[in-house]
């Protein structure tokens, strides 16, 4: 028992590349566990501007004639917000 698993560690792990991928993989392991709490929202975030990078490249190309005309909407609709003239029902 104790040749096999002496030879499975010789076989995979003489490679000293193999050792430090095995650190860094269980270094990071235990880094998100450990502060997988405070990592949540940073994932979270960029998983969301992830999912906008296709909305960007979409504005992007509309040009920025466009982008005015609809950034003077946005802006038209906050005001009316502000003013109270939006009811929710």
């Amino acid at each position: 028992m104790i040749r096999t698993l002496r030879g499975l560690a010789h076989k995979y792990f003489s490679d000293e590349e193999a050792v430090i991928l095995f650190l860094i993989l269980v270094t990071g392991t235990v880094f998100v566990i450990w502060f997988g709490a405070m990592l949540a929202p940073a994932i979270a975030s960029l998983i969301v501007a992830f999912i906008l990078q296709g909305l960007v490249t979409k504005l992007n190309k509309l040009g920025e004639k466009a982008w005015k005309k609809t950034r003077s909407r946005v802006a038209k609709a906050v005001e009316e917000f502000k003013g109270g003239k939006v009811e929710f029902r």
